[in-house]
């Protein structure tokens, strides 16, 4: 497969099957791809550099600040250590003694809030501070073999908020230890070194535990009196080590990356994070800048590639129009030749062909025209009676069967009408048969006047009719038979050379019958009987209920 095939295919697959489309996507794609290949590799470099700089950066701030709080600590565990030197040279039975060696330490400590001494099993046996220490220390302080650090838990004073430390140094007698010196230390000095250090580098700085609750921020208004805390994924993705951490939350639940570095004489950490936001707004701008330059580049080559496509290929498109328009049954169609070269012949040859299938197309729907008409007349030919005009009696069968089915399926009524003109065969024989046909039209034509729009008539035999009311009772349906009655009786005097008569047969569903042939059944019973008592006269079936006649 060469060049050229492996490129169309790709376009077909694609779905890129006009010409100037492909011109467009093919300028396009050489525009795109280079410069989205560059860019990506700059964007990716860029990223590295940047993030390398915000690693040093918040390296460099998380071991000032850890050196600064371990500095703080050690220098209060210095003081505490000299002030139980001299506590141990004291009498520990002289309280007097203690109480003026323990105030002299308190003064010579400005960070300490309180004192006390403690007896080797926790009694206390002096104080600064006129609040007893109580079980504010841990038990094992008090252990003879414990040597670990005498740091304990920044707590917050419930009433100002503030943070205190309490810190611990053994009095060491020639016998051992004789007791502890403990002491409360303003931890809001390390709060504020904190605060400096961040308002200096622009990073929110705090010492937290590796359970991710926070002790002691840089500060804002309003951190005193809640507690902050680390979500515990990213506490333990900083606190197990990785020096640098991207897409956390921080403790104000923004996107940040932090760092941290462990105090060495506590169990906390000193916590640097920068909002994500800001610590990568240089990079968003260049990305901006470059998605920007990019979609300008598009903008002018995609222009550029569609006025050439547009001026290459519009008369072909002209003509792909064109032969849509015709497919689509749309046979007006003519095009402008504009040119003498193969494409105005191709669009003169189209002309051609397009007119002679109009022509072809009017043919078609003018024998189709006629076609319809004539089925139309068969159809009604086949429902209807000629000389009358009123339904057929096969068709009215029919519709008589669907109805009672649907007035069986809703519960409704329905009424049948049989109609029978009174001595008609003396009446044909003695004005002859063109005269017994018009009485029959006029007949009808009374039907129709006195009938509803949902109502039937047909003509069931000679001089036989069947009119069907849906939706009637039997008393309905004797009333509408009366009026027809009367009608006839009335309008044939002056219509006709001899006035005629009806004899009506009236039954319904379902109080006469229960299917078609019963209802015709038994209304053709009560027409005998009409016409036995005497004619013009409208007669109820009593098949299955009391007959009711109604005598003109």
């Amino acid at each position: 497969m060469n060049l050229e095939s492996s490129v169309a295919t790709i376009f077909d697959r694609i779905a890129v099957r006009g010409i100037w489309r492909k011109l467009l996507v093919f300028s396009l794609a050489a525009t795109l791809i280079p410069s989205l290949t560059m860019g990506w590799l700059y964007y990716g470099s860029s990223r590295q550099l940047l993030e390398g700089r915000i690693a040093e950066e918040l390296r460099r701030i998380t071991d000032h600040s850890t050196l600064e709080v371990d500095l703080w600590l050690r220098s209060r565990s210095y003081e505490l250590s000299a002030g139980a030197a001299e506590l141990a040279r004291q009498d520990a039975g002289d309280p007097e003694a203690l109480a003026g060696a323990l105030a002299e330490v308190s003064r010579r400590n400005p960070d300490q809030r309180a004192l006390w001494i403690l007896g080797p099993d926790g009694e206390e046996l002096a104080g600064t501070s006129g609040e007893p220490l109580a079980d504010r220390i841990p038990e094992h302080w008090l252990r003879p073999d414990y040597d670990g650090p005498l740091v304990g838990e920044p707590t917050r004073n419930a009433g100002d908020g503030t943070l205190t430390l309490m810190l611990a140094e053994p009095i060491e007698g020639e016998a051992g230890r004789t007791g502890l010196l403990v002491a409360s230390m303003d931890f809001q000095v390390v709060q504020r070194v904190l605060a400096a250090l961040a308002s200096r580098e622009g990073t929110e700085l705090y010492l937290a535990y590796e359970s991710g609750y926070v002790i002691a921020t840089s500060g804002r208004p309003g951190d005193g009196a809640r507690q902050l805390r680390l979500g515990p994924a990213a506490a333990e993705a900083l606190f197990t080590g990785e020096a640098l951490q991207h897409r956390f939350d921080g403790i104000r639940g923004t996107r940040v990356i932090g760092m941290v570095r462990p105090v060495t004489l506590a169990g906390w950490g000193v916590v640097a994070e920068r909002e994500q936001a800001v610590a990568y707004a240089d990079l968003d701008r260049l990305r901006w800048t470059a998605v920007v330059i990019t979609a300008i580049m598009l903008a002018v080559v995609g222009a550029v590639a569609y006025m050439l496509s547009v001026m290459l290929v519009r008369p072909l498109a002209r003509l792909t129009a064109g032969a849509e328009a015709v497919a689509r049954g749309n046979f007006n169609v003519r095009l402008p030749v504009t040119s003498r070269n193969e494409t105005g012949y191709l669009t003169r040859v189209f002309n051609d062909m397009v007119e002679r299938l109009r022509e072809a197309q009017d043919e078609l729907a003018a024998k189709n025209r006629a076609l319809q008409e004539n089925n139309r007349r068969l159809h009604a030919l086949s429902i209807t009676d000629g000389l009358t005009g009123l339904f057929a009696r096969k068709y009215l069968s029919e519709i008589l069967v669907q109805e009672i089915s649907r007035a069986r399926r809703y519960g409704h009524e329905l009424a049948v009408l049989m109609i029978d003109i009174d001595h008609f065969k003396a009446y044909n024989d003695t004005y002859g048969h063109p005269l017994g046909d018009e009485a029959l039209v006029h007949v009808s034509e009374v039907f129709r006047e006195c009938l509803r729009n949902s109502d039937y008539a047909s003509r069931w035999g000679g001089e036989e009719f069947l009119l069907m009311l849906p939706e009637s009772g039997p008393s309905e349906a004797v009333y509408t038979a009366e009026r027809i009655r009367r009608r006839v009786a009335e309008s044939t005097r002056e219509a006709l050379r001899k006035p005629v008569t009806v004899s009506i047969g009236v039954a319904s569903f379902p109080e006469h019958g229960d299917d078609a042939d019963a209802v015709i059944e038994a209304a053709d019973e009560a027409l005998y009987r009409a016409k036995h008592d005497g004619r013009n006269r409208v007669q109820l079936s009593n098949r299955n209920a009391r007959p009711s006649i109604v005598r003109g």
